[in-house]
């Protein structure tokens, strides 16, 4: 009933298990699509240019943000991260649904500009198997490890500001509820296209008529 996609932002801190997810729910649902970001930050081993990021330098991305070609954009950890605005809006009029994984400060900077985002917080199971996650995904040294794991202490705080919170304990029961999610916000009265309805005869054309 609606012909445009929907905007899914998804944060938690690092190590929570976002991208895992995300492989999942792009696996499992026909038109989801995982908006794939600008940064600065060095290719990983494993990592694709154009997959996982577009892989960029400072030079190139300062480029872009004086074109106004990011959503939003921000500096995490020495490393620029954006956005781009016009793929995403492309794909979401051509009924796509993205996904968007996005800190809490680029979550609100969206939030303000596209308000019919679906906003999704995923939380760890504990502070303790947070940690341990960091700490055994061996591509940080541990003053690294410990920052992020700070930072994510202070982050899991902002999950009230989201519509929807997951609690990745149990990876199966963290993608049903996503997936639940999706099929929900799809049949929202919100967002149902008045003239499907109109053309199917489900409801009344209203006159303009001034009586």
């Amino acid at each position: 009933m609606s012909h445009s996609g929907i905007l899914l932002i998804l944060s938690g801190s690092s190590g929570v298990g976002k991208s895992t997810l995300c492989k999942h729910i792009i696996a499992s649902i026909p038109d989801v699509r995982l908006s794939v970001s600008y940064t600065t930050r060095p290719i990983r081993d494993g990592e694709t240019h154009g997959v996982e990021y577009w892989f960029i330098d400072q030079e190139e991305f300062r480029r872009m943000i004086a074109q106004d070609a990011f959503l939003e954009w921000a500096e995490v950890y020495g490393n620029l991260y954006g956005t781009p605005r016009q793929e995403l809006l492309t794909q979401i009029d051509k009924g796509i649904d993205v996904i968007l994984d996005v800190d809490v400060q680029g979550a609100r900077n969206v939030m303000k500009n596209m308000p019919d985002a679906v906003s999704v917080f995923l939380l760890p199971p504990s502070l303790e198997v947070l940690k341990a996650r960091l700490e055994t995904r061996g591509t940080d040294n541990a003053e690294v490890v410990e920052h992020r794991f700070q930072k994510a202490q202070a982050e899991i705080a902002n999950y009230v500001e989201y519509d929807y919170t997951i609690q990745n304990g149990c990876l199966e029961q963290a993608i049903k509820e996503f997936e639940s999610i999706i099929v929900a916000e799809h049949v929202r009265t919100k967002r149902l296209d008045r003239a499907w309805v109109l053309r199917h005869g489900l409801a009344r054309q209203e006159s303009n008529r001034v009586s």
